[in-house]
């Protein structure tokens, strides 16, 4: 009998036997023994797992990109009470920390390529959506076509 650590050698050791008799004489999976209902919860359980880490990939995705636009907007709340500071409290500070809150576009950045808002972060997810539209059409196209995909921009 092999060591259970010993998965490789468990393996060469199936296939051998089954090269020799035409069948192992003990499974070399699990799944060999499940009966077929089994093999249908099987498929239901990868499908709930699938769509679960999907659905908290999205939501931690979301999260995460809302999470960095949320800096540029708390960048913005200092203007509205700024604007509001008595006369007699105004100073040389006062307007430079205006104009740097009023001026400055305070946010993460990729690079300083781009920043990230809640527009942009809305423009990515349209763009994504609208990406994984084309895809679907194209796909349906070219399942009831019988066209060659050279042919497709032909006009006729």
């Amino acid at each position: 009998m092999i060591h259970p650590a010993d998965k490789s050698g468990q393996l060469a050791l199936v296939v051998a036997e089954i090269k020799q008799k035409g069948q192992p004489s003990e499974p070399a999976f699990d799944t060999w023994n499940l009966p077929k209902k089994s093999h249908r919860m099987t498929s239901l359980m990868r499908t709930i797992y699938l769509c679960y880490s999907f659905g908290f990939l999205l939501s931690r995705t979301t999260a995460v990109s809302l999470t960095a636009a949320s800096v540029h907007d708390e960048s913005l709340l200092p203007a509205p009470i700024l604007y509001g500071v008595h006369a007699s409290s105004y100073s040389t500070e006062v307007v430079r920390f205006l104009t740097q809150v009023t001026t400055d576009n305070i946010g993460l950045t990729g690079m300083k390529f781009f920043s990230i808002t809640r527009s942009f972060v809305l423009t990515v997810a349209g763009t994504i959506v609208t990406y994984e539209l084309v895809l679907v059409q194209f796909n349906s196209f070219q399942q009831t076509s019988p066209l060659n995909m050279t042919n497709v921009c032909e006009v006729k």
